[in-house]
Formats: C-alpha cells, structure tokens, sequence
C-alpha cells in the first residue's frame, strides 16, 4: 500500500511493498543514544532543545489555551512573548522570562511552586543560552511539510536506497558505528516475523540459508508479500488503530458483524492499494461516484464506534458520544493529531480550539444513525456474499438469466395460438368467487399456543369490526402478540391471502404495522408504513420483509391482505402460525383468517374473455394473454426451474453476513458543547471545517462533505498523513 500519490516521500518511505532495498541495514541494531557533551557546542534548536521544556514548564498557563491563559502572556508565540519583554532577543538578562525563573522571591518565582515544575539547572542554562543566539522560534516539526533530502552518495554503496544513505550520514556524523550484518537465520527470522507475523519454518530458514544468489533477500519479500499472510499481519495492526470490533460495545456483547470491513482491509494491503484511496474510500467511500461493494463496505470505517441498544439510554447523548469518538479516531488514525483533547476547551499543546474539535466532527454530521439501536440491527446495513457465495450467486444469475430468454422465445412461439384457445376457455368462464376462513374471531381458537398479550375489548371500550370483541394493542416500541402451532393448518394455493382487520386510532397511530406467517419458521411478512419493525428488515423487499406502502386510513376498520405467494408461501406448505406486530401507537386487531378462489379462471380473465377481442381495455388484454401463457406446460417448467433456483439464491441471500456501512442524509445540525456538555445547547452552531491552523478548505459543496475531508489528508502538501503512516509502519517494521 503506497503512500498519498506523488508525495515527496513516496519514493523513498513506500510501504512494506517498496522496503526491499533496505538491505545493508536490514539486520543492523543501532548503539546507544548520543551523548549530551556531543551537542554542547551546537547552536540551540527550538524544536529539539527549547520547546520540551517550555512545554513541560510553561504552557499550561502561557501557551494555547485561552481559557487558561495568565497574565495575558503566549510563550508559544515569539511575537507575543518579545512584545511583552518575556525575551528579549540576544540580552537573557534584561529578559523577564530568565528573570522570573531564577529570582528567589517566591511570590515572583515561574513556575509557581505549587505547580511542582521547577526547572532544573541545565533547563535555565538551555533557555539562557537560546535566547542569547537569538531566541529563534520554530514551527512544529509535525506541522512543517516534508522535503526531499539527497544524501551524499558513497561510491561503495551506490546501490543503496537512499534512506540507508541519509541514516549511515547521519551515524558518521553523531560518531556512532552499526553494529554488523545479522546472521543469515536471523536475518529471516526477522523479516518473516515484520511481514507476515508468523515464525519461520525450519524449512523456510534452511532454503534462505542455503540461497547464495544476490537476489535471494528480494526474492523472499515479494513471496512474502505476495502471501495472504502479509495482508493479514498489517491489517491486524490497522484494525488495532479503528477500534474494530465485532459486538456492539456498550452494556453488552451482542454481535453485530463487521467482518466484511475486516476482509476489505486485508484485501486493501494485499493489493497494495494506493494510500490516498485507502484513505477515502473508507472515509466517504459512499460518497464516490458509482460506489462499488468494496467501496461502500470500507465506508463502514465511520461506524466502527461502540454503539448502545440499552432502553435506559439517551440518544442525545449518545450520539455526542459517537460524535467525539469519531472526531478522535480520526484525528488519531490519520493525521496522528490529539484534536480529542479539545472536546472540552482549547488544546494546551496543540494549535486545536474547541471549535476546531466540533467542526471537524461537523463533517460527519450526514451519516444515518442513531444515538440507541436495538434488535442487534445498526442500519444503513448491507448484505456482503464471500468469494465462494459470489461464484454461486452469479451462476445462478447466470442461469436465471438463459431461463428468462428462453421463456421470451417460448412465449413468442405461443402468441399466435392465443385466438383459437380463447372460445375453448370462455365455456370454463365461472367467475371467481372469494371465500373467507375464519381463524380467529372472538377469541383465539386455532387450538395452537398463543404468545404475548392478548388484551380483548368490547364495544363499550372500543371499536369492534365483527362480534362481540377486538384485540387492543399499544405501546410507544416494537410491540406483538401471536399464535403457533394451530391445529387447522392453512395450506396455500394459487390466489390463496392472508388477511387481518385492524382499527388505527387517528389520536395514536403507529409508525408500522406487521402481518407476520408461520410454515415452520416466520419469513414470511408484510409490513405498512415505515421500517421501523426490524424483523427480515432489509434494504430491498424479499419474502421475510414485504413493503406493501403507507399505513392504511385512520380511524376506520381496514382489511390488511396479502398475498400467500409473494411473501413465499409456497403451494402444499402447512401455514400454523399467525403474528399481530406494530411499532408505537394503538392498532385494535378483529377477524383474521384466510381468502381462497373457487374453481375457475381468475375475475379478470373470465370479464376479458366476454369482451370482443378489439373492445378490451389495455389491462384486459394484458390479464388474458399472460394467463393463456402461464397455462403453457413448457412455460409451467420453465417456471418450476426458476424457482428452483431463485429459492437456491434467496438460501444463499439468506445467509450473507449484513454489515454496517455509511450512508449520507441531511446533516444534522452540530453546535460546540461548551466543556463537552451534551445537554449545554448554549454553543454556536459550526459546520464541517478543518482545523483553522491549517487554513480553509475550497470547495464545489456547501457545505463541504467527507469526501472534501479525505481530499484535504490526502493533499499532496499535507504535513501529517504520509509522515503519520511512513512512521507508524518504520516503528512496526524495525
């Protein structure tokens, strides 16, 4: 995996992929640290000298923080501290800094005492002698973009990469000798543990060993970084980093699967996908034009957060939670930045406000969730096959599809013969007629068990369809009752629906209601209103999660119906159970049962058919030939054929792993919570920006979106990104 693109680090700090020619220095271990006398005579670095001590000493009361700032003093800023005499450049005595460290008056002595941070002498010396150079301020290295740095070639070392070139530079000048090449055994005892986290085998060992060809160190590499280990070893690194976890995290360890994120990012390293995608498919991979799976599976990045489901819990709060956790990892993962520490006031250390902290969450604000969840469920989710499921998925695909071309040309060879069948069957022309099975009328007498609470009113207390009784049931969440196990089973036909009447007070109406089918399992659903009944919830309809549209009118008894085969409900099942599910709201449940078609041709059919061939409305005419095709014998087993296989797909569908993935909504309105209090609604209200130390963001979108954040990482002059990656991967690797 390559760094930001065309990065000026790119050539020389690549990833794992691009390390093999550090040979020379491959099985070296470094003497110990410089000694201080070796620096003594050098002129004094801000950075490397100055700014730990001012740090450890000084800016908790005079650097960033505004909140805490004494004596309207910044020491952070050489501007600042010079206009208020704290330095004056080239004179330490008449500078009120070295003043006030060395006086001994106690109620003028810096730092306080009560602080316990007073300086060592060789702290004083440091802070005299910098401003006696000159009292020169540097930026933070961190904050300072990269350059290029050549280093001298060496004749007898040409071949070097030129990181080995700068470090032995580097060591000459500080006087320190590498110690010698490592031995052959451990030498790949050590590369095998960096790229794939395993040890060797004795076999592996022996061949190496035994490999006298100049190229047999490069050779290992590219066979361990072609191994799926290789992947494997980084992405457990990565994944240490966002916080990935497959339970929900919060007061409970309920699953909530995100292994397909897991297999992406292996994938990612074994590919050596470039870094800057790596970067934005993962922060705004929906966001991509024509988003792939892969794409839209790294988005669930965003989401990776602990989550709760707990009925006690806040939802504002919460997702002020997810909200500051997001911000963090973030800032952590790719910019290696502490931005986290401003949740509650401005950074002592860092140039990050309080601000800064809520507008870079801002750019987060558009994805879809929730502060409290519940059923195990975290949509947006989405159905991920494996690469065995996707092979079986597009046969199937695939065969389904010749089906279908093939019917085409069966039905267009049928066609013709329509005229001279239609005469036959206007003799067979007895109208369909409609039957209702009753199974539960006034009380729940299907002879099965019933589950839940089954609260009967009368017509003193309530509106009542048929009888003397109807079923009351309210709540403000998912709420059911049913029955299993009914000793008159239901077993479906051709036209056979299900069917239950329900009353939907106008005062108390709920966000859904649910008619739910039992054949040894409940699969079997149709569902009014929105989503939020989870059971079979899933993005497109299916079988266990048929969406028949709107709620049905308020305030007047309705008849909820659906069809026995669109919810698969398949010819010569036993249907035993019945379920009675809303969210929210007073539903009053009646009559319920079943509807089945006398013998004959379908209402449809039998009208068209008494109507002049030349005189039928477009829909007449559309009902009779499809009929007169679906007769078809061939077109019955090309039928039969393909629900053999849709049923061998929707098995497969079945069991795809759902994971959770970003999706992008109007964004919520985000205010800066003063001390980090979700309740203070006090704060003003930022929308998405980077941190200001760093300028502004242009941009075409307004406001600007992740997709805008992960191009500003992955700017080519971005101070933190590459040099975050490259050092974390130098620290893991050596």
């Amino acid at each position: 995996m390559m760094l930001a693109r065309d990065h000026p680090a790119a050539e020389s700090c690549l990833m794992p992929r691009q390390l093999s020619p550090l040979l020379p220095l491959a099985g070296w271990l470094l003497l110990p640290a410089f000694s201080l006398p070796l620096f003594a005579e050098q002129p004094l670095r801000f950075n490397r000298d100055v700014r730990p001590i001012l740090t450890d000493k000084c800016f908790a009361c005079h650097g960033l923080d505004q909140a805490t700032l004494e004596a309207d003093l910044r020491l952070d800023d050489r501007q600042a501290a010079v206009d208020a005499g704290a330095i004056v450049p080239g004179e330490p005595e008449q500078s009120e800094l070295m003043i006030r460290i060395q006086t001994d008056d106690q109620s003028l002595r810096m730092p306080p005492a009560e602080g316990h941070k007073q300086l060592t002498k060789n702290e004083v010396d440091v802070l005299r002698r910098w401003i006696q150079q000159g009292a020169e301020y540097e930026s933070h290295w961190a904050y300072t973009p990269m350059q290029r740095i050549e280093p001298a070639e060496e004749s007898v070392r040409a071949h070097w990469h030129p990181i080995d070139r700068y470090i032995s530079a580097k060591l000459r000048e500080v006087e320190v000798d590498p110690l010698p090449p490592a031995d052959l055994v451990t030498l790949v005892r050590r590369l095998i543990y960096d790229l794939t986290g395993m040890p060797p085998t004795m076999q592996e060992v022996q061949q190496f060993a035994e490999d006298v060809s100049p190229a047999s160190y490069d050779n290992l590499v590219a066979r361990l970084l072609h191994s799926p280990r290789y992947g494997e070893r980084m992405a457990v690194y990565w994944l240490d980093l966002v916080r990935y976890a497959d339970t929900v995290g919060y007061h409970g360890d309920q699953e909530v699967s995100q292994s397909p994120y897991r297999d992406y990012v292996i994938k990612a390293f074994n590919e050596n996908l470039p870094y800057d995608r790596f970067i934005r498919e993962q922060l705004a991979g929906d966001l991509l034009l024509d988003a792939t799976l892969d794409q839209r599976v790294a988005s669930g990045y965003n989401r990776l957060n602990q989550t709760t489901e707990e009925g006690g819990s806040q939802a504002k709060e919460y997702l002020a939670i997810y909200f500051a956790d997001r911000v963090r990892n973030v800032s952590q993962v790719f910019m290696g930045a502490t931005v986290g520490c401003a949740q509650c006031h401005d950074h002592k250390y860092d140039p990050y406000t309080l601000r800064d902290f809520y507008a870079l969450g801002a750019f987060f604000a558009d994805l879809d969730e929730r502060g409290v969840y519940g059923a195990r469920s975290r949509p947006p989710m989405i159905a991920v096959p494996s690469i065995q499921q996707q092979q079986q998925l597009v046969k199937i695909q695939a065969e389904l599809d010749a089906l279908k071309h093939r019917r085409v040309q069966v039905q267009e060879s049928l066609l013709p013969k329509q005229s001279a069948w239609e005469p036959l069957a206007r003799q067979q022309t007895d109208a369909l007629k409609e039957q209702v099975q009753v199974w539960i009328d006034d009380d729940q007498d299907t002879g099965g068990r019933r589950e839940g609470e089954w609260n009967f009113i009368t017509t003193d207390q309530g509106p009542v369809y048929r009888g003397k009784q109807a079923r009351r049931q309210q709540s403000n969440q998912l709420v059911q009752h049913f029955f299993l196990g009914a000793e008159r089973k239901v077993t479906p036909s051709p036209g056979t629906k299900f069917y239950a009447w329900v009353f939907l007070d106008p005062a108390d109406p709920p966000q859904a209601v649910m008619l739910q089918l039992n054949d040894g399992q409940w699969d079997h659903r149709a569902v009014w209103g929105n989503d939020a009944i989870g059971y079979g919830k899933r993005t497109e309809n299916w079988a266990g999660y048929q969406r028949q549209g709107e709620l049905p009118p308020l305030g007047q008894w309705v008849r909820l119906e659906v069809d026995a085969e669109e919810i698969g409900l398949k010819p010569g099942s036993e249907v035993s159970g019945m379920a009675f599910t809303q969210f929210g709201g007073t539903v009053d449940w009646d009559q319920a049962g079943w509807l089945t078609a006398a013998a004959g041709l379908p209402q449809v059919v039998a009208d068209a058919l008494q109507v002049n061939a030349d005189a039928r409305t477009p829909d007449q005419a559309r009902a009779l030939t499809q009929y007169f095709i679906n007769q078809s014998d061939e077109i019955i087993a090309l039928d039969q054929q393909r629900e053999a296989l849709r049923d061998q797909q929707r098995g497969i569908e079945s069991e795809l792993v759902q994971t959770v993935v970003s999706r992008s909504v109007t964004p919520r309105q985000i205010r800066v919570l003063p001390r980090g209090d979700w309740m203070d609604d006090s704060g003003e209200v930022v929308l998405p920006a980077i941190p200001a130390y760093f300028g502004e963001l242009s941009s075409q979108n307004e406001p600007l979106t992740r997709l805008d954040l992960a191009d500003w990482l992955c700017d080519h002059d971005h101070p933190l990104t590459a040099r975050t990656m490259v050092n974390r991967i130098w620290g893991l690797l050596f």
